[in-house]
């Protein structure tokens, strides 16, 4: 399955195509979500496929959303969640290898910082400080 975003509808929606064990698509893109004025950006699976992280400015700014990864077949939309709650802002996001952690870029104070959201103790995590932009660390 791969996760993208397109704009066929006038809007950056953000999908998931899935595969078959050929390599081939199975059936059309499924819109994974949409909302009226806003731009998604940025899908990434967490390693185990069960969930997508992307960035959407639904709520007025860039924020990390995610969102559990559609099934084929099943008419229920995903619903997401915001774990970007201390600044504004925030892009590229990356999973950690187990999944437990996400890391992405957090302007803070004028300079992009590299933030860290644990999954286990819900908590948003600054690993990064100074005047200068780390933003370009992230996902390396």
């Amino acid at each position: 399955m791969i996760a993208f975003i397109s704009d066929a509808s006038g809007r950056a929606d953000l999908f998931v195509q899935p595969f078959s064990q050929s390599h081939r698509p199975l059936g059309k893109p499924i819109q994974a979500f949409s909302y009226p004025r806003s731009v998604q950006a940025s899908p990434t699976f967490r390693p185990d496929g069960k969930k997508i992280a992307f960035v959407s400015d639904k709520n007025g700014t860039p924020q990390i959303f995610i969102i559990d990864t559609p099934c084929p077949g099943k008419d229920s939309k995903p619903h997401p969640f915001c774990i970007t709650k201390k600044y504004r802002h925030n892009t590229c996001p990356s999973w950690s290898p187990d999944g437990t952690k996400l890391a992405y870029s957090a302007m803070i104070d004028g300079t992009r910082q590299i933030m860290v959201y644990d999954f286990l103790t819900k908590e948003e995590i600054q690993l990064t400080s100074g005047s200068r932009s780390e933003e370009r660390r992230v996902g390396k």
